[in-house]
């Protein structure tokens, strides 16, 4: 699994996260960020809107359940 973030240096952005294609992948990584996200963790909102808009392109959710 490819989910680190690559940081150039201190001070120079938050980095690039590298997004799986496999669909099962996806929706236990966003599991894991909507359970981090509800326990007050903002910082990974980024992430799930990514993760969110890539199951919605491969036709795994719809536009009806990634509004709510």
């Amino acid at each position: 699994m490819v989910y680190s973030g690559v940081r150039s240096s201190i001070g120079q952005g938050v980095g690039t996260t590298v997004i799986p294609s496999n669909p099962d992948a996806l929706i236990d990584r966003l599991d894991l960020l909507m359970a981090s996200n509800v326990a007050g963790n903002t910082g990974v909102r980024n992430e799930l809107i990514s993760i969110c808009d890539e199951l919605l392109r491969q036709n795994v959710i719809t536009k009806d359940l990634n509004n709510n």
